[in-house]
């Protein structure tokens, strides 16, 4: 099977995108339109093409596949999210969360509202930092530690994951 079948076999029949055939093949997405302009007029149309990217099936896909440090927008990396939730258990002991998140926002050149998701877990879900570990192995040698005066983003951590 020669690359350009190759090619109208993924797109066609396998149903991928332009993007998806370029990574399976190891080529430019541009290379796969190309291809796609000069030697093929399939049935795809653009409402077809459009339809794909609103299954379930797809937008699963595609928030792991866009999740945390393979996202190309993100602003921030792994080991810096980590770094921020440490800081502000720390930080909120001596200031109010507000204070607290907007000095780490300035120190990590982003917003103010950026830190409090990453605090509350409502992005970044995925990584998990040596205090929840810690906490997690305390709660399961001693369950009722969850009750010791531990902030409230750590207990709302412990919540989820128990």
């Amino acid at each position: 099977m020669t690359l350009n079948e190759k090619i109208a076999f993924l797109y066609y029949d396998k149903l991928y995108s332009i993007r998806q055939v370029a990574k399976e093949l190891n080529i430019s997405t541009s290379a796969v339109s190309r291809v796609l302009k000069e030697h093929y007029t399939g049935s795809r149309n653009r409402s077809a093409a459009c339809n794909l990217r609103t299954t379930s099936n797809y937008c699963t896909k595609l928030s792991i596949s866009q999740q945390g440090d393979n996202n190309n927008q993100r602003k921030l990396n792994s080991e810096e999210v980590i770094e921020i939730r440490e800081l502000y258990e720390e930080m909120i002991k001596s200031h109010t969360k507000l204070q607290s998140q907007y000095m780490l926002a300035q120190k990590f050149g982003v917003r103010r509202p950026t830190i409090s998701d990453i605090v509350l877990r409502r992005t970044w879900k995925h990584i998990v930092g040596k205090i929840e570990l810690l906490l997690l192995l305390c709660y399961l040698i001693h369950p009722s530690y969850s009750s010791l005066g531990t902030s409230r983003t750590t207990k709302h951590f412990l919540a989820k994951i128990l």
